[in-house]
């Protein structure tokens, strides 16, 4: 696959593909949904890098990664955690959820 000039890897279309996933999940599951009803899903790109931002119409967000009782419910952060290259929240107005993998 060519994105921007740059080829991309098996792996890291597959963990674009997944992170994209996790996050509309995550979203779905813990989020509120925005007053259309509807949750948004944002792509941009660069030469070099793929942003990914997932929003809901929540207020608030819970980021911690601690293990323990709720380690299933921060599941899906980890693996954004872990597959991506940068990834945070967003609350200024509307929540959102991004990451972002260099290519």
């Amino acid at each position: 696959m060519k994105l921007s000039g740059s080829s991309v890897s098996d792996d890291q279309l597959e963990a674009l593909l997944l992170l994209v996933t996790e996050v509309i999940t995550n979203a779905v599951v813990h989020g509120s949904p925005e007053p259309d009803g509807q949750i948004g899903l944002r792509l941009e790109r660069d030469a070099r890098t793929i942003r990914v931002v997932a929003t809901d119409g929540g207020h608030h967000f819970k980021s911690s990664l601690d293990k323990g009782d709720e380690e299933r419910e921060h599941f899906r952060l980890f693996l954004v955690d872990t597959l991506s290259d940068r990834w945070g929240v967003s609350v200024d107005g509307q929540k959102g959820v991004w990451f972002e993998i260099d290519f």
